[in-house]
């Protein structure tokens, strides 16, 4: 991790060395082109105190809109203890905070809606954070190495929490994957080694490998949705500490489902609330299946029943459409990563599936 960091570092620093475009009130900006917004940019001495970011901001008799965090922008200042976002801000971009370790509280922005990779990595004394319903993708490592973050309070808007997004995080105690969540990543929580409780919500379909590994300490998971999804032995991964110790907390006429699914059967499972609004149908099941999720190279659709592929369109999670396709393979290699909506017409009506792109 610390080496694809340095990686990182070293190449977007030569690109924002010149990014500064002016500064006021002794916050930097850099202005995007074509456009009448600005980013907060790094500067050449470090940030240091409690600092807001305004709405707007006026130079040389132009008023800009503060939109975003750019590139490293506070990257290494570590007298930096706090941070104010304002409602105009609506991106965090890659390692815009990494290795702030006096940062202790952020305030996020109301419309915030993405997390850039190792946005927050290494902020050791950042002790809760609390996500507008705005936010929708924790990119990688985002929160990688908060030693001190003990609460983790996610949007109902959020659809995927990507690879290492909270590994070692080893204070943290208990999180509540929301219902909008579809894809938890590789080691997102690995080795938090404090965390005792997890809920995920009814639309997690995708748990990639070593999720939960080094979570020794885990007693609780409970699940909302009533059909177990397949998960690999390594999304729970404990040194010493056996499944068989763990409560699987499941909907009340699930009980055999998961008795008989692999990995989850190794749980101690006890019936939890009644289905209700939780239970999930899932509108392919019999007619087409799609795989892999999450997807490197191709997607694949294989019919199940009469159906008949018609036509397969990708959108974005901005609605756009970026990929339409008849046949049984979709290409996505030049897809970037992130969830995407799949609507699948065929001779017996129409199908939708979030993916994701790895």
């Amino acid at each position: 991790m610390k080496k694809s960091m340095f990686l990182i570092t070293a190449f977007l620093s030569l690109s924002i060395a010149t990014a500064q475009d002016f500064v006021v009130d002794d916050i930097a900006y850099h202005v995007i082109p074509g456009t009448t917004n600005v980013e907060v940019a790094k500067k050449t001495d470090c940030y240091t105190g409690a600092v807001a970011i305004p709405e707007t901001v006026t130079y040389n008799a132009s008023t800009y809109t503060v939109s975003r965090i750019g590139y490293l922008a506070f990257e290494d200042c570590s007298e930096l203890t706090s941070v104010s976002l304002s409602n105009s801000i609506t991106r965090i971009k890659v390692g815009a905070f990494t290795n702030c370790s006096g940062l202790t509280s952020v305030d996020f922005s109301d419309a915030l809606t993405f997390v850039g990779v190792s946005a927050f990595e290494g902020c050791e004394s950042l002790t809760s954070v609390e996500f507008p319903n705005s936010l929708k993708t924790i990119s990688r490592s985002g929160f990688a190495s908060c030693k001190s973050l003990t609460s983790v309070s996610l949007g109902e808007s959020l659809v995927a929490i990507a690879d290492n997004a909270f590994s070692g995080c080893e204070s943290l105690v208990s999180i509540d994957i929301p219902d909008s969540v579809y894809y938890i990543g590789d080691n997102a929580f690995r080795q938090c080694r404090a965390l005792t409780s997890v809920t995920l919500g009814n639309s997690v379909d995708t748990i990639d490998h070593s999720a939960f590994s080094g979570c020794d300490n885990l007693a609780s998971v409970t699940l909302k949705r009533s059909t177990p999804i397949f998960i690999f032995e390594t999304v729970f991964d404990f040194g010493g500490t056996s499944l068989a110790e763990i409560d699987l907390h499941v909907p009340v006429d699930s009980e055999l489902d998961y008795g008989e699914a692999r990995v989850w059967k190794d749980f101690n499972i006890v019936a939890s609330s009644p289905l209700s609004s939780s239970k999930i149908v899932e509108p392919e099941d019999g007619i087409i299946t799609v795989f892999p999720i999450p997807a490197n190279n191709r997607l694949n659709l294989k019919e199940h029943s009469t159906a008949k592929l018609e036509q397969a369109t990708l959108f974005s999670i901005n609605g756009e459409v970026v990929k339409t396709s008849n046949a049984h393979s979709i290409d996505v290699s030049s897809l970037n990563q992130g969830l995407y909506t799949l609507k699948i017409e065929t001779t017996e009506g129409v199908i939708t599936k979030k993916v994701i792109k790895k």
